[in-house]
């Protein structure tokens, strides 16, 4: 039986329950919508015999969430490419003539430009869906606008998968913001038409940038102009890697970031600037609209990104909750954006700025009037910093297991940062708009120029000074989706053990700790349990690790980057609980894990004893030999190229080893090869 107070938290959880279903599982859109109409007709008719009953009966909330979980399935099947007759895949062939129309700017490397197209046409023919574009810096005398036009026929590429264990998978966060493909363009094999592209995006965009331009004039230092067009424009393209660093390590990234963080900030100083307006006639209903308009205005000057569409649409269901004066649960107006967003837009649900925002909202709806339960000081300024205290505790709170999860990284110092840098951001927010408004007018002054300077200036070297300490800084933090669930099931107890006291919640509590914690011990016994033997793809290295459970032995040449090494071992380390020390170690010809032989073979050493019979060798910096006839005499179980090798040579060798019937590895091709076994 379901409580109509909750009935938009019944809807939206169904229908995300769908879109998970429906994305994992790939279920047969024929069959959905056969059970849609089913479902349907029986609800129909269990509310014809119902109109007059106070509660709903178990079948009729049993079929809404059935009939939301099926919506959620549809929906997500539909945008998939095996299921839209307009996505460009159904009528992309090697050498068609494509057009794209650019979305988004991404984060520059060191040689390309990247962006997120759109594919408007594949042979002249209307098409739709995403595409990941590289173009090369060298061949652009500038970046591309969203109202620039590409046109090419460089044949489209399958975005590659991660190749080391533990390493972001790229393939897979693109798939879920559904990009399946990408696009390598260079020397000039394309066209531009530049302009000939409209749209209120393209609109969006173009006046973001008039205003970067225009506050690019105003001698602002390169690090305090890149945090000025992050904070107020969403452009986070410009910040340094070095200054990223700092915000991450000091636990204040969500700051450059425009989400719920912001935009809170701009309703609450727009509810306190149009608060004489509620006194006029109607005031109310002017105030509201005046505040929609100002939202989704600053959304437009930020380019319509989706993540500030999505802060934005978010809170747009709270300020109309705050009009109508509902007394239903805080949180439906939440839920309400939820299915809203959802519905226009599946794939939010698998972005993590998506999960983190709603996780840090939803905290300060459901803890922080418990907090505030437990301490109300009568001084103003003391309640005014506990208020900020709570706001910060329960979002962080909110988004600390998702943050683990993706991450694998906690800042003990984030408590600081909120506390001096939240109370002065609605200053700095207010001040940057003034800034944004009196410049586009002419109307500048030279004096709020330096005062804004200043106090961005001053925020970045606090934020400084708090990434140094080291020591409130935990990282390659071992944590599974598992204990994710674990964690928000145990924040959901405790927030209900202080606000109703009961024993049950209190049992709950302890119960979920006693499951995290035995997951933890489940999953160090296996670590150190674990042998394991890999070896990585990382183009003209080789790189191995031998995993011994209680230690980590690293294999590499004198010339292989410590920043290379790190750079494999420390995501491949996040899979496990407490792996042990690593020790880093020349690489060795002969080698041996749990029985197995291990022969590498390189330019110095070309020939095998015949007494060593080896199970495995590894092929290494492209050694000159003559395979076939080593294959004769040898009869390894499996040969391994890694990417130290020449691509020539690997292609050769797997031809040999096709013709010897032994199977081959080749890591540029399938990845890292591992080779486990548990002691």
């Amino acid at each position: 039986m379901i409580n109509l107070k909750f009935v938009p938290v019944h809807f939206a959880l169904s229908y995300m329950t769908g879109i998970l279903i429906g994305f994992y599982f790939e279920l047969n859109l024929d069959i959905l919508m056969l059970l849609l109409l089913l479902s349907w007709m029986l609800l129909t008719k269990v509310y014809m015999n119902l109109l007059h009953a106070i509660r709903p009966p178990f079948l009729f909330s049993f079929l809404t969430f059935l009939i939301f979980v099926v919506l959620g399935s549809i929906n997500i099947s539909r945008s998939q490419p095996r299921n839209d007759q307009t996505h460009y895949i159904q009528e992309y062939q090697a050498g068609s003539t494509i057009e794209i129309q650019l979305l988004e700017m991404q984060r520059p490397g060191k040689y390309y430009q990247r962006y997120i197209g759109k594919v408007r046409k594949v042979n002249g023919q209307s098409t739709s869906g995403k595409i990941m574009l590289r173009i090369t810096k060298d061949h652009l005398s500038r970046p591309l606008n969203l109202s620039d036009l590409i046109i090419t026929q460089v044949p489209l590429k399958k975005i590659r998968p991660a190749m080391n264990p533990g390493a972001f998978d790229f393939k897979k966060y693109a798939q879920k913001k559904g990009i399946y493909h990408q696009l390598d363009l260079k020397n000039k094999a394309y066209l531009i038409q530049k302009g000939s592209l409209k749209g209120v995006k393209v609109m969006a965009s173009g006046l973001r940038e008039k205003i970067i331009r225009s506050l690019a004039r105003l001698k602002f230092s390169e690090d305090h102009f890149a945090v000025i067009t992050a904070l107020l424009l969403g452009k986070r393209q410009e910040l340094s890697p070095g200054l990223l660093d700092d915000y991450k390590d000091a636990g204040a990234l969500h700051i450059l970031a425009i989400s719920g963080l912001h935009i809170g900030i701009l309703l609450l100083l727009l509810e306190l600037l149009c608060k004489p307006i509620g006194y006029v006639k109607k005031g109310r209903q002017i105030k509201m609209v005046f505040i929609l308009v100002c939202l989704w205005s600053f959304a437009f000057i930020s380019g319509l990104s989706a993540s500030v569409v999505r802060a934005v649409c978010m809170f747009t269901a709270v300020s109309i909750g705050m009009f109508l004066n509902r007394s239903l649960h805080a949180g439906n107006s939440l839920f309400l954006s939820i299915i809203v967003l959802l519905f226009t837009e599946p794939m939010y649900l698998f972005d993590a700025g998506f999960q983190l925002s709603y996780s840090a909202v939803f905290a300060i709806v459901a803890i922080v009037p418990l907090f505030k339960g437990l301490w109300s000081p009568e001084n103003r300024v003391v309640s005014y910093f506990w208020n900020l205290f709570c706001i910060s505790l329960a979002a962080q709170l909110g988004v600390m297991p998702l943050g683990l999860f993706y991450f694998h990284q906690f800042s003990a110092s984030f408590m600081i940062s909120s506390l001096v840098i939240i109370p002065f951001l609605g200053t700095i927010l207010g001040l940057g708009f003034l800034v944004i408004i009196l410049d586009q007018a002419e109307l500048l002054p030279e004096t709020l120029i330096f005062l804004y300077d200043f106090l961005i200036g001053s925020m970045n070297n606090f934020v400084g000074l708090l990434s140094d300490q080291k020591s409130m800084i935990f990282d390659q933090i071992y944590f599974s989706f598992f204990l994710v669930c674990m964690f928000y099931a145990m924040i959901f107890y405790v927030s209900r053990w202080l606000k109703y006291k009961q024993e049950s919640s209190l049992k709950a509590i302890l119960c979920c700790a006693f499951i995290m914690q035995c997951s933890l011990l489940h999953q160090k016994f296996r670590t150190q349990r674990t042998s394991e033997f890999v070896i990585f793809d990382q183009v003209m290295h080789t790189v191995i690790a031998k995993n011994n459970g209680s230690s980590l032995d690293v294999y590499s040449d004198r010339e292989t980057p410590e920043l290379i090494i790190k750079r494999l071992i420390e995501p491949y380390k996040q899979q496990y609980y407490q792996v042990g020390k690593v020790s880093r170690r020349p690489v060795k010809n002969f080698m041996k894990i749990k029985g197995l032989r291990i022969f590498i073979i390189d330019n110095e050493v070309l020939t095998i004893h015949p007494g060593i019979d080896p199970d495995m060798v590894i092929l290494r910096n492209s050694p000159k030999i003559n395979l076939d006839r080593f294959l004769t005499e040898f009869k390894p179980m499996i040969l391994i190229s890694d990417g130290s090798n020449f691509r020539s040579f690997a292609r050769r060798w797997k031809r040999s080893c096709g013709r010897a019937g032994i199977k081959f590895h080749d890591t540029y091709e399938k990845g890292a090869f591992v080779y486990k076994s548990f002691m």
